[in-house]
């Protein structure tokens, strides 16, 4: 063979080692192209899925009534065209829910579920947790002539009607199956809370008042005046425009409450003196001393972390209907996302 001969055949042979490597790493990064691709489609799909759970706990919104055990499908979340999260709801327990989202991305989709857990207040379960018409860490005093009492707990408190306690009637009777509470028990655990809303949880929902007041029910235009801090409803009034206000009032100190009237959930991180007159309906959670004076009413349910006293004409009388009524208000039953909620999917 000639040089030249020699030199045609080694080209050609480098030629096809080239063409051969060339086609090897064509091959290799059409693999990585594609494995890129699925792993970023993947990614895509798990975030969309957090994401489709980050939502639905920011929507403000109590989550939709479930029996024990049941599931219910919530809206689907579109990111991109072609980047979706499909959201499900299956309720585990009294107040624990699993939120599920499943998130697709790309074309076939990648496909990645995740699972969270939420809590939401049930009124049912809180007002079991109470207990008694009366806990407090210091004991109860009653002097002569004052009332505590757990009697008639599921009969409407006057002046309301079996109309007004309608709605909450069927579960009042379910826990209080006699028709009666304990009137008092002792309890060293904080008095500001419920269920997992504590203080700082339960003092971003409420609206803060501090001193001394009066509390009085308010009408601007016809309509219940809800943004008045000291317009906590008219209890003496159920069918009036402010019937229904029932807010979650806080106190960041020693709170007096001289006359008037109010209802829902009064959180007092100090003492709570009611006073001359003074009538609230519902939850009354204190983390100091509580004292019902001068002719002073509570109907409902009463937590203290100091000791409560009652005075001679006032009376603390446990009533499920103005204690359950205030639990259902939807301040109280927003989601609530429990601490390190991720969870396998199911």
């Amino acid at each position: 063979m000639t040089r030249t001969g020699s030199a045609t055949v080694a080209v050609l042979l480098l030629s096809a080692g080239l063409m051969l490597a060339a086609t090897a790493l064509w091959r290799a990064s059409g693999a990585a192209y594609s494995e890129a691709r699925a792993a970023s489609a993947a990614l895509q799909a798990r975030l969309a899925a957090e994401t489709g759970v980050r939502r639905a706990l920011a929507t403000g919104r109590p989550l939709p009534p479930l029996r024990l055990g049941a599931a219910a499908v919530l809206p689907g979340v579109n990111l991109t065209p072609t980047v979706r999260a499909d959201r499900g709801l299956l309720r585990v327990s009294r107040e624990l829910f699993r939120l599920e989202s499943v998130g697709g991305a790309g074309a076939p989709p990648a496909v990645a579920p995740v699972g969270y857990l939420v809590w939401q207040l049930d009124p049912g379960a809180r007002l079991r947790a109470l207990a008694a018409v009366a806990r407090s860490g210091g004991g109860v005093a009653v002097a002569p002539g004052g009332t505590l009492t757990g009697q008639a707990v599921t009969a409407p408190p006057a002046p309301w009607t079996s109309a007004d306690c309608a709605a909450v009637q069927s579960l009042a009777d379910s826990i209080f199956p006699s028709g009666a509470a304990p009137a008092s028990t002792i309890d060293t655990a904080s008095a500001l809370q419920l269920g997992l809303l504590d203080r700082a949880e339960l003092f971003t929902r409420g609206r803060l008042v501090s001193g001394s007041g009066t509390p009085t029910p308010t009408v601007a235009g016809g309509a219940c005046a809800v943004s008045d801090p000291w317009n906590w409803g008219s209890p003496s009034a159920p069918a009036g425009p402010c019937g229904a206000h029932r807010p979650v009032i806080v106190s960041a100190s020693t709170l007096q409450v001289v006359g008037g009237e109010g209802q829902g959930t009064l959180v007092v991180d100090g003492d709570l003196t009611l006073t001359a007159g003074a009538r609230f309906y519902g939850v009354v959670l204190a983390s100091g001393d509580l004292v019902v004076d001068a002719a002073a009413q509570v109907h409902g349910f009463v937590h203290a972390g100091g000791s409560v006293r009652i005075g001679s004409g006032s009376q603390v009388a446990g009533s499920a209907c103005a204690a359950l009524a205030s639990l259902s208000q939807s301040a109280l039953r927003l989601v609530e996302p429990v601490r390190s909620g991720w969870v396998d999917p199911l």
